[in-house]
């Protein structure tokens, strides 16, 4: 009662857990828009721009487009804050994040125009001491290798600058830097790294004894007219980050040394004007022309990247038509992108309040537009991926280790009432923490490589700063749901209750299996992609799943082996036990062959279940994570491989509703091929004797096979074929994909195909797992269907086991029937069928006596026997013993009889025979069977007798059983004269000076003598015959 409470408490927890998670996702108010200038050809722009913020999701943009030398839109869309909901305004600012490296590039080359600084000189001429090496050995970096991100740092030294607004920020940076190991050969390699642009700031600051900020503002913007762009935080909208599926205010700590690379401010008005500049349309101040072109020339000294663009000064020159020049930004709650083309006099800029590559998207759809071509779907940012699988980690996560710990609870609870045993010793448990550790140390290693995996080496201290607020959460709550499982994995495989099959436990590392199965082709298809899959210690996540998949497979396996071999056990016992509690008269007219079937295939099969549930379970988590996988590149292609997967299973279970019909009916002829064993069995001797009989019981048999087969291949033919298509689909897909996919989508790159294909194809896998499983799970549906239906027959039938102590006794001294009557149905010699009475018998057996039934065949002499021993239960009329009415169940426990099919078992059952092994001793030779066979603990070492023999050795158990009252059916009608005249003047006297009640069925009219009383059964009517005129 406790432990359901504590189920629906952890429950209760779960469901508010994931309403807490998911509240986020509900809709958005309608954004606020401040259209400032837009021109009539430009409505599609503007539409454009507002279907983009509000797909998704972004808190603010805002968004200036050029064309022609004109101003063909200037507005802004969204919130300044989406907490407070205070709209954008004109005043605005965003930071502009790296699209600072201009105005940084423009004051270098207003230095070098100046003579303050040579490109070509070392930096060390400016920054004293600035030892940098490569392999070893010292080398030395340019101020043109710092401009054109030539220098050989690598970008992963993000990590060097640190928060802080200190005056000496950029003199520490330079500091951190000295003695660092390049990642390249100077000037031979190009490598995006914010930290050139620092180092710039710190040579600015060197060369002209000011602040970096004052030197920029006084001597470049202000020039330019730029009176709305500085690095303060003046008028800053609020940044954002993304956080349980929402852009959430976020105030991202200040990195002064990183100013020159990232913290220029401006507002819509002054980007507009900037981009005027770039494109020519606004004059420059004669002292700024020079070193504007230069700024712009891009770096032909080092190989274009694969999209055909040069790196100039703050700028990437694209190699597209007369030249595109663009650049992006991106700080921790802040997004742009700048591009513009000045032959075209186009320009376009869109600045976000968040941490968005929707910025470059939007520019780039813009920029479609204007073309007159259907913009490309954009793709969900980098960072709001992150925030979607945190926050489906997090709602499987956090509700997981509340029920693990819930039961974890429930566990330990049951053990200290005794429900639970240890099993096995404590070094065990110990042993088992142990490999648990192993564990966690193995995912703490994971997760600690995620930074180096996914956010280009920085340090967690950057990962916290630059990443959605769900991240780490996400991450703390996988290590609390390992924990909490791991825990309650160990105690329960430690501390074991009755019947419990672990089921929760098992279908968890059967996930975790999957889970460790998806890691591996995630890290597979990275390593593809990576120039040096080593560096980034991807494998060390590959070998982690590995290891999930195959230690999650073998405890899954080896726990479902042993639950399956005990389901096997318990359901054929708990069988056994009902069929040995039910009446016997019922069970009489059970064909054998159907318990055979129930007995052995049906559970066999049905044990099999947890086997196919485990594998479905870890295919469909597997099948799961590839889902999320391919959400994170292409939503489309997450939509394409749910319909296939949706299509393959529909048409499964659509197969599947077909051939149940088939399975049902091979079930059927299974039965009737168990009869024809049992025949073949029973009836070799027969069979072996006519020819003509065994030839046409074998084309029986032939038959009863054949139809069988055919109706298994008919049923699995139809899920080949099913299958077949399936695998068919796949194919199509991913030729689709090859063939189709570049033609559609054309902002899906060759890597993200050879992604879509390479998942798919590993895709095929666990979708086969889990089809092939369907047929499978069909004959288990029908099997289980089969026993239940046995089982609940055994259920109605009457329980006696409640009766059987209180009916034991040792002596009988009557047992009388008053007008019992017993009807059933038999076949004449037409073939029609008519109803055969017993009675009404109205007869007293007497304890002491002997009382012979006689009579022909079919004259009810049998059918009294079951009603006198309990077998059958009377139609009308009582029995009652020494007075007092019983049951039919209750006569049962005063018998030992010994019928003319009587069973022999290999063992002497509900007796202490080895107690009694002098007395079994005497009985072997009474009967003649020293030598013949022998009993040893119980235990009959043949029952390869005669039927002669094996009544003999009947009789020795019947003794042995010392039953108050005894019926020997046609006994002595397989003896020899000798062991005849045994029984009915030797065993059957000595049974009656015991006061034994003795009842027998015989024909033996020369042994009448020893009867007291003599009953001869003619058409189901009792007459009680005399025994002297029988003598006489």
């Amino acid at each position: 009662m406790l432990a359901g409470k504590y189920i629906k408490l952890a429950l209760l927890t779960c469901i508010l857990s994931v309403m807490a998670l998911v509240y986020s996702y509900t809709d958005k108010a309608e954004l606020p828009q401040t259209i400032i200038k837009m021109d009539e050809s430009a409505s599609e722009v503007a539409a454009y721009i507002k279907q983009q913020v509000a797909e998704q999701e972004l808190p603010g943009v805002a968004a200036v487009v050029l064309d022609g030398g004109e101003i063909v839109y200037q507005g802004l869309l969204g919130f300044s804050n989406t907490q407070t909901g205070v709209p954008l305004s004109p005043d605005s600012r965003f930071e502009l994040a790296s699209n600072t490296k201009a105005f940084t590039g423009l004051a270098v080359h207003h230095l070098v125009q100046q003579g303050k600084i040579e490109l070509a000189q070392n930096i060390d001429v400016y920054l004293d001491d600035m030892l940098l090496t490569f392999n070893g050995h010292a080398v030395q970096v340019t101020v043109r290798d710092l401009l054109y991100h030539t220098s050989g740092i690598g970008s992963d030294t993000l990590s060097l600058i640190r928060v802080s607004n200190s005056p000496d920020a950029l003199s520490t940076l330079v500091a951190d830097v000295k003695g660092m190991s390049l990642k390249h050969l100077p000037s031979s390699t190009f490598e995006y790294a914010t930290i050139n642009y620092d180092l710039l700031g710190a040579i600015i600051e060197q060369v002209t004894s000011q602040r970096f900020e004052q030197y920029v503002e006084t001597q470049i913007l202000q020039p330019l007219g730029l009176v709305n762009t500085d690095f303060s935080s003046d008028q800053l909208a609020s940044g954002h980050s993304f956080y349980l599926g929402s852009a959430e205010p976020y105030q991202a700590p200040y990195y002064r040394a990183n100013a020159p690379a990232a913290y220029l401010s401006s507002n819509i008005s002054d980007i507009t004007l900037w981009l005027e500049l770039l494109i020519g349309q606004k004059a420059l101040p004669e002292s700024l022309r020079a070193i504007f072109a230069a700024s712009l020339a891009p770096n032909r000294q080092v190989l274009p990247s694969a999209t055909g663009g040069s790196y100039a000064s703050g700028w990437w020159l694209i190699q597209s038509g007369a030249g595109r020049f663009e650049h992006s930004g991106s700080n921790p709650a802040f997004g742009s992108f700048i591009m513009f083309e000045p032959n075209k006099s186009r320009a376009i800029a869109v600045l976000t309040n968040i941490n968005s590559t929707n910025a470059e998207d939007i520019a780039r759809g813009i920029d479609s537009v204007l073309n007159g071509v259907l913009p490309v779907q954009l793709e969900a940012d980098q960072y709001r991926n992150v925030d979607n699988v945190a926050t489906i980690v997090l709602i499987f996560t956090l509700p997981f280790a509340v029920l693990c710990f819930t039961f974890l609870c429930i566990a330990i609870k049951q053990a200290i009432q005794g429900h639970r045993q240890l099993v096995g010793s404590p070094l065990g448990v110990l042993n088992k923490l142990l490999v648990s550790l192993v564990f966690m140390a193995g995912l703490a290693i994971c997760l600690y490589t995620i930074p180096q995996l996914f956010f280009s080496g920085v340090t967690w201290e950057v990962v916290s700063v630059w990443a959605p607020a769900s991240f780490i959460p996400a991450l703390i709550t996988i290590q609390i749901a390992a924990v909490s499982f791991i825990l309650y994995l160990i105690f329960t495989m430690s501390w074991r209750a009755q019947g419990d099959k672990q089921i929760f436990a098992n279908a968890t590392l059967g996930a975790i299996s999957g889970l460790g199965n998806t890691l591996c082709i995630f890290t597979i298809n990275m390593a593809i992609h990576m120039d040096d899959p080593l560096a980034n210690q991807s494998y060390i996540i590959f070998f982690f799943g590995m290891i999930l998949y195959v230690a999650g497979q073998k405890i899954v396996r080896t726990q479902v082996l042993n639950i399956t071999h005990k389901t096997v056990y318990e359901m054929r016992i708990n069988m056994v036990r009902k069929i040995l509690r039910s009446p016997y008269f019922k069970m009489e007219k059970v064909e054998k062959e159907k318990i055979q079937t129930v007995l052995n295939n049906d559970a066999e099969l049905i044990s099999q279940f947890p086997h196919f549930l485990i594998s479905i379970i870890t295919s469909a988590t597997t099948l799961f994570f590839c889902f999320i996988y391919l959400g994170t590149v292409n939503l489309t292609g997450l939509l394409l491989a749910l319909g296939v997967v949706f299509v393959a299973i529909t048409m499964f279970f659509i197969a599947g509703m077909r051939v149940n019909t088939y399975i049902e009916k091979a079930r059927t002829i299974q039965e009737h091929f168990f009869h024809f064993i049992n025949d073949l069995i029973s009836g070799l001797k027969e069979l072996n004797l006519n020819e003509g009989k065994s030839r046409d019981f074998n084309k029986d048999m032939e038959a009863s096979c054949q139809e069988y087969r055919e109706s298994n291949v008919k049923s699995g033919v139809k899920f080949v074929n099913v299958l077949v298509m399936g695998e068919l689909l796949f194919t199509v897909v991913v030729g689709v994909v090859a063939f189709i996919y570049p033609v559609l989508f054309s902002n899906l790159s060759a890597a993200d195909i050879t992604t879509f294909v390479l998942v798919f194809l590993y895709m095929t896998g666990p979708v086969n797992g889990i089809l092939q499983n369907i047929p499978q799970i069909m004959q288990i549906k029908v099997a289980w269907g089969r026993a239940s239906q046995f089982s609940n027959y055994l259920n109605e039938l009457e329980n006696k086991a409640h009766i059987q102590a209180a009916l034991e006794t040792k002596s009988a001294k009557s047992i009388r029937l008053s007008d019992v009557t017993y009807s059933y149905q038999i076949q004449d010699s037409t073939g029609q069928r008519q109803s055969f009475v017993l009675g009404p018998i109205n007869f007293e057996f007497k304890g002491g006596e002997i009382t012979f039934i006689t009579g022909g065949n079919g004259s009810g002499k049998s059918t009294l026997a079951k009603i006198i021993t309990g077998l059958y239960r009377p139609d009308e009329g009582t029995v009652s013993v020494d007075g007092q009415v019983v049951s039919s169940e209750q006569l049962s426990a005063l018998y030992t009889a010994i019928f003319c099919d009587y069973h022999l078992f290999k063992k002497i059952y509900g007796v202490e025979a080895g107690h009694k092994q002098s007395e079994i001793e005497a009985h072997l030779e009474a009967l003649g069977l020293t030598g013949i066979v022998s009993i040893d603990s119980g235990v009959v070492s043949s029952t390869k007798l005669s039927t002669g023999q094996r009544k003999r050795l009947a009789l020795l158990v019947s003794h042995l059983d010392e039953r108050p009252v005894y019926l020997f059916d046609e006994w002595a009608a397989d003896q020899d004269p000798k062991f005849r005249k045994v029984f009915y003047e030797g065993i059957l006297p000595e049974l009656k000076r015991q006061n034994k009640l003795v009842i027998v069925i015989s024909h033996d009219d020369h042994y009448f003598h020893v009867a007291d009383t003599i009953i001869k059964m003619e058409m189901g009517k009792m007459l009680l015959l005399d025994k002297e005129e029988l003598h006489a």
